[in-house]
């Protein structure tokens, strides 16, 4: 399968996750048989590592790639704690017992709950600066895409911004990756 599809998969079952995210907690709580937000996103972070193979070279892909590569690490440990929580649901005493365990303990709250995400989104988004002469409004697009998802998760509390910056990061990719200008290489 071409490295672009696998990408453009991943794409929409980010946006999926996050427009799941935005529904609310007691949605969230409520999914059955599975947590398919959080499978969505976790299955859309492991498809979006055909970035390597699908998006044009350029002087920050290696750099900002890699960077993702070690969110997407991020991403799924997040999940993990993400996937303990949603099956404890009927039993808060014992879910709230491990959120707050997890929440204060740095060496999981940092790499999963606040870094690994942000070099995920952040890597996706350096990748493609050096593309910015050539694709300007794509670049620019899936950049706003991908600091809404930041901003909206970590600082302004609303799940509304990072769907529509998923929406956003989505589109400006896909711009690019299907562009008929675009030359396809490998690292």
């Amino acid at each position: 399968m071409n490295a672009r599809f696998l990408v453009a998969g991943g794409l929409i079952l980010l946006i999926l996750s996050q427009v799941l995210l935005a529904q609310g907690y007691d949605f969230l709580m409520a999914q059955k048989p599975i947590d398919f937000a959080h499978w969505a996103m976790l299955i859309a972070s492991v498809l979006l590592f055909a970035l390597w193979f699908s998006l044009p070279a350029n002087f920050t892909k290696k750099a900002g790639l890699l960077i993702m590569s070690l969110g997407i690490a991020g991403i799924a440990g997040m999940c993990v704690i993400d996937f303990i929580l949603w099956s404890l649901h009927g039993q808060p005493d014992l879910k709230h017992q491990i959120f707050t365990h997890i929440t204060s303990t740095p060496s999981l709250r940092l790499p999963f709950l606040i870094i690994g995400p942000a070099l995920f989104y952040s890597g996706i988004c350096i990748a493609t600066y050096g593309l910015i002469q050539r694709y300007t409004w794509q670049v620019v697009t899936l950049n706003i895409g991908g600091l809404m998802i930041g901003l909206g998760h970590m600082i302004m509390q609303n799940a509304l911004i990072p769907a529509i910056g998923a929406i956003l990061l989505t589109g400006g990719m896909l711009a690019i990756l299907f562009n008929k200008k675009t030359q396809y290489g490998a690292l």
